[in-house]
């Protein structure tokens, strides 16, 4: 069985002069519209998160090697004049 192109194309306009099946449509065009957003917005969330703790990581890593240099040169002899 073939789907005449022309008359699914003429059933689905008559759908779209229905108020009602446009509505429940447009509602559910919506909704997949706004869950799809939502999706990218979480994955791009999530991910400005990764990259927020490894340089959260990476600043307190520096940070340790700044306080062990300072100790070492606290501990270091002072020079002799």
């Amino acid at each position: 069985m073939t789907i005449d192109r022309q008359e699914l194309k003429e059933a689905f306009m008559s759908c779209l002069e229905d108020d009602a099946i446009f509505d429940r449509l447009c509602n559910r065009l919506a909704e997949r519209i706004e869950a799809s957003v939502n999706f990218a917005v979480a994955e791009a969330v999530a991910e400005k998160d990764r990259e927020i703790q490894e340089l959260k990581q990476e600043l307190q890593e520096t940070a340790n090697q700044a306080v062990r240099a300072r100790r070492a040169d606290d501990r270091s002899p002072a020079p002799v004049n």
